[in-house]
């Protein structure tokens, strides 16, 4: 593989490759060596879940993790030929469908949740599985490079706002120098849907759908579903209509305009699921039967003290209590009524 000229001669100086031990071994040169499985797994998992999802025939053992002795090897070949959808598909990931299932279990909460915070102010022992996804991400991209057109055309970012698992990949070309406005402004510490800022539009709509996420997230899905194959035909299209002599002003108002009409619809968005859900309800419209309440599933519910309340906290009447207030009452009526008439 491809490696700076003086990657041996470092490992040799700083004493972490000698030739006579065997071949030079980049990952036992230049890995750190860690004690807690912190690293190791934060590193090796994501890289097990890469191979897997691309090979998964070869089976690789997701335990391993990414240290000096043993590891994952340097690249492995697919089972087929990768497709641009596939490699969008997996940086949503939160390992779906794998023992590792970041939406399941009581770390997702009651509504699978796969975000999981920094922060241990107690100092608790332990961590979480760290999905190539993150919560924390502010953007991600996908670089793709053809040799056969022009760079104008060939080279394409696709580029997607806020956490991947909640984007839509936009494509722009290599060679543009103009981009939409929406894509240069937004602050991380000022909320303003005026400025309309494109990261903005996307971090909105994943923060929100935090509230719900296993029923807000379908949402957003078909949102994706709806844009994210309109903008790969459009890259065919740009490719197909264009050629060498094709005006890059041209292809560069086409994918602006794209952008520009994707983070529209996801301010759009946003404020829908504002509307939609709200305090728990799921809220259709305003007449009678419009809203809905999904409630807590029962597996969550059990593990909770809805399961066991209200417990020792209520002193229930004893069982002849209730014949007793029947009588008292009566008595009372006739007397309020005798009162009444005298």
């Amino acid at each position: 593989f491809m490696a700076s000229p003086g990657v041996k001669n470092i490992a040799k100086k700083m004493g972490w490759w000698d030739a006579s031990a065997g071949p030079f071994d980049f990952t036992k040169a230049f890995v750190e060596l860690s004690t807690i499985p912190l690293i190791p797994l934060y590193v090796g998992r994501r890289i097990w879940r890469i191979f897997d999802w691309f090979a998964p025939s070869i089976k690789l053992d997701s335990t391993l993790g990414y240290g000096k002795e043993r590891t994952y090897p340097f690249s492995v070949k697919v089972d087929k030929k990768v497709a641009i959808e596939s490699l969008m598909a997996l940086l949503k990931d939160h390992y779906e469908g794998t023992i590792y299932d970041m939406t399941k279990g009581i770390d997702a909460g009651p509504f699978g949740n796969p975000n999981r915070f920094d922060g241990n102010k107690d100092k608790v022992k332990g961590g979480w599985e760290r999905p190539i996804s993150s919560f924390r991400s502010i953007f991600s991209f996908i670089l793709e490079s053809r040799n056969d057109m022009p760079d104008h055309l060939g080279g394409v970012v696709w580029y997607g706002q806020d956490k991947p698992h909640g984007t839509v990949y936009l494509p722009f070309s290599c060679a543009q120098d103009d981009i939409p406005k929406s894509f240069v402004i937004g602050k991380q510490s000022q909320f303003d849907p005026s400025e309309s800022s494109a990261w903005r539009a996307f971090n909105f709509v994943n923060n929100w759908a935090m509230l719900r996420y296993d029923i807000i997230s379908i949402d957003i899905a078909q949102k994706q579903h709806e844009w994210q194959p309109k903008a790969i035909s459009l890259v065919k299209t740009v490719r197909k209509s264009n050629n060498k002599n094709s005006s890059l002003d041209e292809i560069t108002k086409v994918y602006n305009n794209f952008a520009s009409a994707v983070v529209k619809d996801w301010w759009k968005l946003g404020w829908t699921l504002v509307g939609r859900y709200s305090d728990g309800f799921i809220i259709e419209g305003e007449d009678q039967g419009q809203l809905k309440n999904p409630g807590y599933p029962g597996w969550w519910l059990k593990q909770t003290s809805f399961a066991t309340w209200p417990g020792n906290t209520y002193n229930p009447p004893s069982p002849g209590y209730s014949a007793r207030m029947s009588t008292y009452s009566i008595q009372q009526n006739i007397l309020e009524f005798e009162s009444v008439q005298s």
